[in-house]
């Protein structure tokens, strides 16, 4: 048993004599350390990229850009200026320019209807007193005689201003002689006797009469003669056509009457 145990020692020595020694690792110094640190972390860095999910391309969503006809499809239409269900008004429709009368018809309101009844074309006017009047070069006059009926029951005040001729231009002339007769009855206006003062609005400003029940106006205008259309007016009723062909502003001529 001794021989044995001497045995095993013997040949474990003999072994540990021909086992090389191990050679010793070098030293890591703190450079080497830095630098395997630094690619440790670069290492980490690329997996971590590779490892997180690739966006999604803006052209690859599941939700479809709208598009311009989408939007338009969506927005409600507007409607268009001439889809309205109220007509636009038009000239003949509006009261401040309605279509002037013919000459035989009347125009009214709820107050008042007026009719012109006779027209006249003197060449000389004489209202009474030393003189008598001619239109003057250019010019002429023009006698113009109306009906009225008022409907308000009682007595309305105008002023003869309220009364006039007007053009196409929408110039305006005033009577210059005038008168106003009440009556129930029918006659001619033109006959009638005209004051002797005058009642334009340049002379008497204040000019004025008492419209009754039914009368008959008497107005003399002193119009120049180159429109082919004049048209009477009274107040604001539409206005009547009054067709005089070669119909230039002259004063006003006087001339005295010799007296015997």
């Amino acid at each position: 048993m001794k021989k044995i145990i001497f045995l095993f020692m013997a040949l474990s020595l003999l072994l540990n004599a021909c086992t090389p020694a191990e050679e010793t690792p070098p030293r890591l110094t703190d450079e080497d350390i830095q630098a395997t640190a630094i690619s440790m972390a670069w290492t980490m860095a690329a997996q971590t990229i590779e490892a997180m999910p690739t966006p999604l391309s803006p052209t690859a969503t599941y939700m479809p850009a709208p598009t311009a006809t989408q939007t338009i499809e969506a927005m409600p239409t507007p409607l268009s200026p001439t889809a309205t269900y109220m007509p636009a008004p038009t000239a003949t429709q509006t009261s401040e320019d309605p279509i002037p009368s013919r000459i035989e018809f009347s125009v009214h309101s709820a107050d008042y209807e007026v009719k012109v009844i006779g027209v006249d074309k003197p060449t000389q006017i004489y209202p009474g007193g030393d003189f008598y009047y001619i239109p003057g070069e250019g010019d002429m006059f023009l006698d113009v005689g109306i009906k009225v009926s008022n409907f308000t029951g009682s007595d309305a005040l105008f002023k003869w201003s309220d009364i006039y001729i007007t053009n196409k231009y929408q110039e305006k002339w005033y009577p210059t002689w005038g008168s106003y007769k009440q009556s129930n009855s029918v006659l001619d206006p033109l006959i009638t006797e005209i004051f002797e003062f005058q009642i334009h609005p340049e002379v008497d400003p204040d000019a004025h009469f008492y419209l009754d029940n039914n009368g008959y106006l008497r107005a003399i205008f002193r119009l120049p003669k180159n429109n082919l259309y004049y048209y009477f007016g009274f107040g604001d009723l539409p206005l009547i056509e009054i067709d005089y062909r070669y119909l230039n502003d002259q004063p006003l001529l006087k001339i005295p009457i010799k007296r015997r």
